[in-house]
């Protein structure tokens, strides 16, 4: 029983070592291998955590995911489970691994790695840090933004975490510098995938960036839009591709627009296809808004 009891906790999975030291020998039908080192329990449900789990125990002592399957196990958006990333300590173990593409840092502190669902992982700001080395910029730019804004990651352990990593000549190292430069203390992130396009919209249309996620109102407060330009007076709102689309939604757009207008705000609302498909008629708006500002 000892035996099911530790697989249970490693989603149906022993490894030989493990049942060796419990004095318990694996053999079929009860035991199917996953490679020549771990075991399923027959029967158990074949999940994607479970494949996370076996590459673990197949890499050996202090092995954790990390890179693209470990974004994926802190549910950062934009990756999957394609391939199995695992890190390990740097000659704790030699033995390849049939489950998973080994990497063996030369830095993989305790600090670095936690725990999700029981499965062994790099810390998610350590995962950010890997994923610099092998995602374009824009991609690790949304999966850092995504992870601020879902508050998996913190700010200031990221540089933290960073600052361990800047050994010269570390793969993602200018990369990840360059995205934490622009993310000083203070520093908020998009909340969803429109503002991050949006902003990157304001910026190549040579606009002034506004204020974000600012609350606002008169002698009453009305509510926290999304971007502010504070000397013109003009709040911008971003109406997601699944959100505001129902009566209701659209009734308490009406009643929050009412009560920014009487607080002395203008209102823009920008949704999914004005800012991704029809961008240049979203940045003239802008601009005639912003044109017509009150003088300082």
């Amino acid at each position: 029983m000892e035996l099911y009891d530790l697989a249970e906790q490693q989603y149906g999975l022993v490894t030989r070592r493990q049942a060796r030291e419990l004095g318990v020998r694996l053999a079929p039908p009860h035991w199917e291998a996953c490679s020549t080192r771990v075991l399923r329990a027959s029967g158990s449900s074949r999940t994607d955590k479970q494949r996370l789990m076996a590459a673990v125990l197949d890499a050996g002592p202090g092995a954790v995911v990390s890179h693209g399957a470990a974004a994926w196990l802190w549910q950062i958006p934009g990756f999957g489970m394609r391939v199995v990333d695992v890190s390990r300590p740097r000659r704790r173990s030699r033995r390849p691994s049939i489950l998973a593409v080994v990497h063996e840092p030369r830095l993989l502190p305790v600090g670095h790695c936690a725990a999700v669902d029981g499965i062994p992982v790099t810390t998610a700001e350590r995962t950010l840090c890997d994923v610099a080395a092998t995602a374009r910029r824009e991609r690790t730019e949304r999966a850092v933004d995504s992870a601020l804004a879902r508050q998996v990651v913190d700010l200031g352990r990221l540089w933290l975490t960073f600052g361990d990593l800047t050994a010269r000549g570390r793969p993602g190292r200018t990369r990840m510098g360059l995205i934490l430069a622009d993310r000083q203390p203070g520093y908020i992130a998009p909340e969803s995938e429109l503002e991050a396009r949006f902003i990157e919209l304001i910026a190549a249309a040579g606009l002034a960036p506004p204020e974000r996620q600012v609350d606002v109102g008169g002698p009453e407060w009305v509510g926290r839009v999304d971007f502010l330009y504070r000397r013109a007076r003009l709040v911008v709102e971003l109406d997601g591709r699944l959100g505001h689309s129902s009566l209701l939604d659209r009734a308490a757009d009406v009643r929050r627009d009412r009560a920014l207008h009487a607080a002395g705000f203008e209102v823009l609302r920008f949704g999914w296809a004005d800012v991704v498909l029809h961008p240049h008629r979203t940045v003239a708006q802008l601009r005639a808004a912003l044109a017509v500002a009150p003088a300082a």
